[in-house]
């Protein structure tokens, strides 16, 4: 990690690119999507598209990683620091239903935003990233 900090700001893409393959290596898989993708961006500004598409592929690669880990082990719905506030419950509810946030707001006489606000707070907190993978994140 201190190897990264150190070439964070020095842009040097080589150099994050090498921090963040040690850090997937250790299992640091979310520092190490970070630095994939800081490299991107250096690397796209530098010109280099083809490293910088590279850098995205493997940022994705950790992506879906986190996000099979979330959902094989549903150990973030399950931890018992999960709250979900009794407004989060009815939006989400709603919104597993099928509803749109325009629905949801209109039935809960709350604005569209409100809506999104607690959604995202929401996948947050369950560790989801769509409407998709809301239900099977929820605590039985």
């Amino acid at each position: 990690m201190l190897t990264l900090a150190g070439h964070w700001e020095s842009e040097d893409a080589d150099s994050i690119m090498e921090a963040a393959a040690m850090l997937e290596g250790a299992g640091f898989v979310n520092l190490a999507r970070e630095a994939y993708a800081r490299s991107s961006t250096v690397l796209e500004s530098s010109g280099e598209r083809r490293r910088a598409r590279q850098a995205v592929a493997l940022r994705e690669k950790c992506d879906h990683e986190l996000g099979e880990r979330f959902r094989e082990g549903h150990f973030i719905a399950a931890a018992p620091s999960v709250h979900l506030t009794r407004r989060e419950q009815d939006i989400v509810e709603l919104a597993v239903k099928g509803l749109t946030d325009r629905e949801i707001a209109q039935r809960l006489m709350v604005s569209v935003r409100t809506v999104e606000g607690h959604l995202y707070r929401t996948y947050v907190k369950l560790g989801v990233r769509s409407r998709d993978e809301l239900a099977s994140a929820l605590p039985n």
